[in-house]
C-alpha cells in the first residue's frame, strides 16, 4: 500500500464510515460506542475529518475508528476500509528485475462473451453492492472459482474501442489474501471506457437509448 492509497483512505468521510460501522450520526454526534454512553458524546469535525468523545477521549480520523471500533490492527483497519469502498491496495509489486510479459487478451475474452455470475458474486454484488443487475450484465462481470473452491469475482477492463487490456479478480471471501489477483501485464486504471463512445458533446452521461437495458 502506498502513501497515495493510504492518504485516500484517510480522506473517506468520517461520518460515512460511522455510519457503515452501525454508528447514528444525527447533527455531527453519535452514542460514543467505546463506554456507556447516553448523551452522543462523541462529536465529528468534518473539516478536520476526525471524531472526538468528551467523556471517555477517544479519538481520531477513520483508520482509527475502524481499528477500535472492529478491534483491527492498522493492516487489517485500511483493508475493510477499502474493501467498502472499493479502493484497491497494492498487495504486492513484482520484482523490478523481472521482466513483464504483455497481457495476452486472447487467453480471456471468451469468459466475457457469457458471462455467469455464482451465488457468492450475486450476493456480494445485488445484496451488499446493490447494483442494478442490468448494470452488471452492461459491464460484462463474471465469476469463477479456483482449484481451492475459492469464488472470484472477474472484472474486465477495456480501453475505448473495446479491446480488453486487463482483468480485476476480486476474492469474494471476506477477509482471505490476495485481496486481488491481476492477470501479467493487465491495465486497470479507469473503468468502462468505452461508454464514452455513447456520449455527445456535452454530455455526462449515455441519453436514454444507448443504457444497459434487461
Amino acid at each position: 500500500m502506498d502513501k497515495f492509497q493510504l492518504q485516500k483512505l484517510r480522506d473517506l468521510p468520517i461520518e460515512g464510515v460511522a455510519e457503515r460501522l452501525g454508528l447514528q450520526v444525527r447533527m455531527h454526534k453519535c452514542l460514543c460506542p467505546f463506554h456507556d454512553d447516553h448523551h452522543a458524546s462523541m462529536s465529528f469535525k468534518v473539516n478536520k475529518n476526525t471524531y472526538r468523545c468528551f467523556v471517555c477521549g477517544e479519538s481520531g480520523g477513520p483508520i482509527d475508528l475502524v481499528m477500535k471500533y472492529l478491534r483491527k490492527d492498522f493492516r487489517e483497519a485500511c483493508r475493510w476500509l477499502a474493501d467498502e469502498n472499493n479502493i484497491i491496495l497494492t498487495e504486492y509489486k513484482p520484482e523490478e528485475d523481472r521482466p513483464l510479459k504483455p497481457f495476452d487478451a486472447s487467453r480471456y475474452e471468451h469468459f466475457f462473451e457469457r458471462p455467469w455470475l455464482n451465488d457468492e458474486a450475486r450476493k456480494f454484488l445485488f445484496e451488499e453492492r446493490h447494483l442494478d443487475p442490468r448494470v452488471v450484465r452492461w459491464c460484462r462481470l463474471t465469476s469463477w472459482k479456483d482449484k481451492q473452491g475459492v469464488p472470484w469475482l472477474q472484472t474486465p477492463y477495456y480501453d475505448r474501442e473495446g479491446k480488453l487490456i486487463g482483468i480485476q479478480n476480486r476474492n469474494l471471501i471476506k477477509g482471505a489474501l490476495p485481496r486481488f489477483r491481476f492477470p501479467q501485464g493487465s491495465e486497470c486504471g479507469i473503468y468502462n471506457l468505452p461508454v464514452l463512445n455513447l456520449l455527445k458533446p456535452g454530455a455526462t452521461r449515455p441519453s436514454p437509448s444507448h443504457r444497459p437495458r434487461c
